[in-house]
């Protein structure tokens, strides 16, 4: 069971991790996937192409990227991930093509499946937190409004029920868009793995129950 501080990321706001990759989602594997199915082994691994003729990858695709497919994670980030209890999130193997959809680039990717769902966020207790209302006309948030994370994440600035995280080390929250949390030890494997910088992780603050 994951103990200690509880981190979060902003990571999924990061638009330079928006790689022109698209997927076909006739493809078996994309179609069980997006049922909720299970993929079968031969329709792995999952198939990524280059959006545009003339990108070639020249340099790679970073660590984590976002798009068409969901969360993909490189071979490293995976080593560290698959050690950790990631709830139902599934971790499928993926190879990247040109746009030509033969020509191999990256054959060691990883797509970060459905994420664990939890209910932690505790709004009334954060700061800078974004209200984004269900409808325009909306005056104040409903118990259903979203969230949106704050424009400069910083510590303390989002509170949460460590108690509702069930041992979880990774996860986002129903009610806070894009959000990605850690637990401590997860955290600090992906620091000693040289991914500080990437995830730039923001301590949150235990939310207190009146």
């Amino acid at each position: 069971m994951a103990e200690g501080d509880i981190w979060i990321s902003a990571i999924a706001n990061n638009s330079d991790l928006l790689v022109g990759i698209e997927i076909d989602r006739e493809e078996p594997g994309w179609r069980a996937k997006a049922e909720g199915l299970a993929v079968r082994a031969e329709d792995l691994p999952f198939r990524l192409y280059g959006k545009y003729r003339d990108a070639f990858f020249e340099k790679g695709v970073p660590d984590m990227l976002f798009g068409p497919g969901g969360i993909k994670i490189s071979e490293n980030l995976h080593n560290v991930f698959a050690s950790y209890n990631l709830g139902v999130a599934k971790l499928y193997p993926a190879n990247l093509y040109l746009h030509d959809r033969k020509t191999l680039v990256t054959p060691s990717l990883y797509i970060l499946g459905v994420r664990e769902d939890v209910e932690a966020f505790i709004p009334e207790q954060c700061q800078n937190v974004r209200e984004r209302y269900k409808h325009r006309s909306q005056a104040k948030p409903s118990p259903e409004t979203k969230w949106k994370m704050p424009y400069t994440l910083q510590d303390g600035d989002i509170a949460v029920l460590s108690s509702n995280t069930e041992g979880l080390d990774f996860w986002s929250d129903k009610w806070l868009d894009n959000s990605l949390f850690f637990s401590d030890p997860l955290k600090q494997a992906l620091c000693e793995g040289g991914y500080a910088k990437l995830f730039d992780f923001k301590k949150c603050k235990e939310a207190v129950l009146h």
